[in-house]
């Protein structure tokens, strides 16, 4: 369900205009920081891949616990969050501020605890957030998550004609997977093989088969893979491996599909597309795959059963 109100809403999501306030993003830093949690995650991913790109310079994917954790004090740090409301968010935010880092926050509402902080801090922070309004989603959300990804390559100058036609290409190229495939409802362990511009789409598939309670899946890269994570799938029954790259980086993983064709399964996600468009391009199939592999084992990912354990960690509510 989700994935049909995004594929509808996507059009809208392309074209939209992100609101923009606050502190200009200066042209050159030599450090960054991108952080998100949750399915905000992947989306951080994906900003420290463009902002080595854009900055070159060094960028790293923390959550909002390595923030406030850690002693370092980056150039600007990208701030993700969908809905601006988890106190994890907030509590980064001020860290951020108290130690005087540059902060762009990227958000989909216009209105938020998160904004209303930002609100004293202008002269420190760049906010970046959506003109339209967006389903936020269920536990684990599907719009939103493509909501946060299309601001972030905005920031970096990436056009709507660029990555309008994504969401078609990937749902045929998907189908025409699922027809010359049958997945294995036996199959509960994945280990995810991913290109530098792959890994958002990796991070993606790890939290959404992690946050449906269906599966853990590992994430390395290609050349890591190749010194041993590839252990576990040899001789055992139950695991598949899932590969994921971008025009231009295809070389390696489609290398490790043939040599170790006929000695586990293994998923290839091959974008046509380079670089950003093809980083969104494999988001989406990795949404897509995560839709079929839930359903074969009767999981719905967008309403998991969180136990109340589950919304104590998540909400703070515990007295202890």
């Amino acid at each position: 369900m989700e994935l049909r109100l995004a594929r509808e809403a996507w059009p809208t999501i392309v074209s939209q205009s992100p609101v923009r306030y606050g502190r200009e993003v200066p042209p050159k830093v030599r450090s960054v920081v991108a952080i998100g949690s949750g399915c905000a995650l992947p989306v951080a991913r994906f900003a420290s891949v463009l902002a080595e790109d854009h900055f070159l310079c060094n960028a790293n994917t923390v959550t909002p616990y390595e923030v406030v954790n850690s002693p370092a004090i980056p150039d600007i740090a990208f701030l993700f969050s969908a809905k601006g409301e988890h106190r994890h968010v907030l509590s980064c935010y001020e860290t951020l501020q108290l130690r005087g880092v540059h902060t762009v926050l990227v958000t989909i509402k216009s209105a938020s605890p998160l904004l209303d902080l930002a609100s004293r801090h202008l002269d420190n922070t760049t906010v970046i957030c959506a003109s339209k309004q967006f389903r936020m989603g269920g536990f684990i959300p599907v719009e939103s998550t493509l909501v946060l990804m299309c601001l972030a390559a905005k920031i970096f100058g990436i056009k709507e004609i660029d990555i309008e036609p994504l969401f078609d290409t990937a749902t045929a190229d998907h189908d025409r997977l699922v027809n010359s495939c049958r997945w294995n409802k036996d199959i509960c362990t994945y280990y995810v093989v991913t290109s530098r511009w792959g890994s958002p789409a990796a991070f993606d598939f790890e939290t959404r088969m992690t946050e449906a309670g269906f599966s853990v899946a590992s994430v390395t890269d290609a050349w890591n893979f190749e010194h041993g994570r590839y252990l576990p799938l040899f001789g055992q029954q139950g695991r598949m491996a899932v590969i994921m790259s971008v025009q231009g980086e295809h070389s390696e993983g489609e290398r490790i599909a043939r040599v170790c064709r006929g000695a586990f399964p293994c998923c290839l996600i091959s974008a046509p597309q380079p670089e950003i468009p093809g980083a969104i391009y494999c988001v989406i199939r990795s949404m897509l795959l995560v839709g079929d592999f839930c359903e074969l084992q009767g999981v719905d990912p967008a309403v998991p059963q969180i136990p109340s354990a589950g919304n104590m960690l998540y909400e703070g509510t515990d007295s202890a």
